[in-house]
């Protein structure tokens, strides 16, 4: 299955705000975070259809292509992105993911994406 998410990935660590209420510690996404992942889930319901990859190791392909030559966190943005498969039902389970390729594409101010390959994962010999 491939999917191509548009737009800056923001990272899924960093966008997580904390509160003390009652004595009770809660956490909870920025505004940024909530409407990135608002936009992210169209996406992938759109170009996934209803064919979810099932309770099977996966192997992960990130093709990232960054909107500006700022670093970022790249264990941060695997977050959100495995965040946002599991909440959209891609994936049963984040913890099914086993193997992940991170490829990163010149900067393009204007086509700032991700395009997400998963595979059913194969075990190396």
């Amino acid at each position: 299955m491939i999917l191509v998410l548009l737009g800056q990935i923001p990272s899924g660590k960093n966008q997580i705000k904390i509160a003390v209420r009652g004595g009770k510690i809660h956490k909870y996404p920025d505004a940024r975070f909530i409407l990135w992942r608002e936009d992210v889930l169209n996406q992938i319901l759109v170009q996934r259809g209803t064919r979810p990859t099932g309770a099977v190791p996966l192997a992960l392909r990130v093709e990232y292509t960054p909107s500006d030559r700022r670093v970022r966190d790249v264990s941060g943005m695997l977050d959100a992105i495995f965040h946002v498969l599991a909440k959209s039902g891609t994936i049963d389970d984040d913890g099914l993911i086993w193997d992940v390729q991170w490829i990163r594409r010149p900067m393009h101010k204007l086509d700032a994406k991700v395009t997400l390959t998963l595979l059913e994962w194969k075990e190396r010999q």
